[in-house]
């Protein structure tokens, strides 16, 4: 799931009960992490560098 901001949503996430079992690491494209949530569905949120989002999203 792409997010603006993952600092924010990883406080959010766990807050709400979520794991994080992969903690914030980077790549080609921004930023991103892996979270259990309780209900035990596994999500991977990442924040897109700002070109990509200015390419992809306008």
């Amino acid at each position: 799931m792409v997010v603006s901001d993952l600092a924010a949503l990883e406080a959010t996430v766990v807050a709400a009960g979520a794991e994080i079992v992969a903690p914030v690491a980077t790549s080609e494209t921004g930023s991103f992490l892996y979270a259990r949530h309780p209900d035990g569905s596994l999500v991977e949120y990442v924040e897109w560098k700002p070109e990509l989002v200015a390419r992809i999203v306008g």
